[in-house]
Formats: C-alpha cells, structure tokens, sequence
C-alpha cells in the first residue's frame, strides 16, 4: 500500500513539473493565439541583469521583449491586460516604456523560470539601469506567472 501511495505522489508530482505546451494565450479582438516556449524562444532575446523587490542582489533575465512577439502577430495595439495565473490582472501602456526593454523574462540566471518560481513567463523591466522606475507601481506591472496578454484596441 505504501509503494501505490508513494507511487501516485511521485505521478501527482511529476504532472505538476510537466510544462504545459502553451505558456500563455495572446488575445488580440476575437483571435487567441497559444503560444509556446519555442515560439518565444525563436525571438530575439534581451538579456539584464538588475536587482528587483523580490529577490535578493543582482539577477540576470533573459527573454523577448513584449514588444517583438506583439509585432510577430501583426499587433500594433500599445495598450494590453496582463494577466496572471491567479488572475492578477494590470493594465500595461507599453509606450509609456518608450525605450525601456520591457521583456517576457523565461529565464533567471541562465535557469528557465519554473512555475514555482514566477515561471514560466514574468514581466520583468531592467531596474537597475532604470532607477527611477524602481517604485510600487511599476512593480505592480511585473506580472509573473503570466497566462495571458490582451490587448486593447
């Protein structure tokens, strides 16, 4: 009994690891586009290190900026709904960050962000190099475990 038991935990825990083929969903009108970790993978990718309110020190953050996969579907919109896992939804204006490399983070210091871990896709901006955009309500944009993007017309 305690091998089925122990069995079914591993099976449980296994599930829970297993990367669900979409990421995120990209909602754009009446379209929803699924979009997977090769698909995000297959765009230019940023990378920064900056320190952030969460974590201690200096991290390193790779990922597309949100701008490069909104242009890969032909999105010109500026104005979205970011959206969590446990549906933490903020609004973006994206040309507000005029310049700033505002990026779908899917990796922390060359380690691919777990779901546990504001994985598998987090809103991250360079703090480090932006200070005055270290405060509160920039970092409420910071969505992390982000399932889906929305954009406003």
């Amino acid at each position: 009994m305690r091998f089925i038991y122990g069995l079914l935990l591993f099976l449980v825990g296994t599930l829970w690891a297993v990367e669900p083929a979409s990421l995120l969903i990209l909602k754009h009108g009446k379209y929803e586009y699924p979009i997977s970790r090769s698909e995000l993978d297959s765009l230019p990718q940023i990378e920064f290190s900056t320190t952030t309110p969460w974590s201690n020190g200096l991290h390193t953050y790779r990922g597309p900026l949100l701008a490069s996969l909104l242009k890969s579907r032909g999105i010109q919109s500026q104005k979205m709904q970011l959206i969590g896992l446990d549906e933490y939804t903020q609004p973006l204006d994206l040309s507000k960050f005029n310049g700033v490399e505002v990026i779908l983070a899917t990796s922390e210091d060359g380690r691919l962000l777990p779901r546990r871990s504001r994985g598998y896709v987090w809103v991250m901006l360079p703090f480090s190099r932006y200070p005055e955009l270290d405060h509160t309500d920039i970092h409420a944009l910071m969505v992390w475990q982000l399932t889906r993007i929305e954009s406003q017309p």
